[in-house]
C-alpha cells in the first residue's frame, strides 16, 4: 500500500495540471471538453500519433532524469538543458561524419552524444571540485555557451 501512498502527489499533480488547462481553455473562451478531445486525439489517437508523443517526449525525459541524478547527489544541474544540445551536436556530427554499418552507426552516434554532453557537464563539476564555483552559476553559463 506504500506505492498507493506514493502515487498521491503525482495524481494530484496531474489533476491540478488539467484544473489549470481547463481555467485557461475557458477564460480564453473555447470549449474544455473539445479542447480536451483534440489533445488525447492529437497525442494517444493511434499508433503514429503514439509514436510521435514518445519521440517529442523522450529528449525531456532524459533531460529530467539527468537532473535527477545530480540533484540526487545533492547538486544542482541547472544546465542540463545545453548538455543536451552539446550531446545532440556531437551525435549529429559522428552521424554525418562517420560511415558505419547501420546498428554501430547508431552505437557510435549514442556515444558520441553522451560523451561529450558528459564532458561538458564534467566542466562545472570540476569547478565545483577544485575552484569551489557554484554550479548552479556555471552550469547556467555553460547552458548559454552550448
Amino acid at each position: 500500500m506504500k506505492w498507493l501512498k506514493d502515487m498521491g502527489p503525482v495524481v494530484g499533480a496531474i489533476l491540478l495540471a488539467l484544473a489549470v488547462g481547463a481555467i485557461v481553455t475557458v477564460a480564453t473562451g473555447y470549449s474544455v471538453a473539445a479542447v480536451f478531445r483534440e489533445l488525447v486525439r492529437g497525442a494517444f489517437g493511434g499508433t503514429y500519433q503514439f509514436a510521435q508523443t514518445l519521440t517529442q517526449a523522450t529528449p525531456i525525459l532524459f533531460t529530467s532524469l539527468s537532473f535527477l541524478i545530480a540533484f540526487r547527489c545533492g547538486l544542482f544541474n541547472i544546465g542540463a538543458e545545453g548538455q543536451l544540445y552539446l550531446g545532440a551536436f556531437a551525435a549529429a556530427w559522428a552521424g554525418f561524419t562517420f560511415r558505419l554499418p547501420p546498428v554501430l552507426h547508431t552505437v557510435v552516434c549514442l556515444l558520441f552524444g553522451a560523451v561529450f554532453g558528459g564532458i561538458w557537464g564534467l566542466i562545472p563539476g570540476w569547478l565545483r571540485a577544485k575552484r569551489g564555483a557554484n554550479e548552479f552559476v556555471t552550469t547556467m553559463m555553460l547552458s548559454y555557451v552550448a
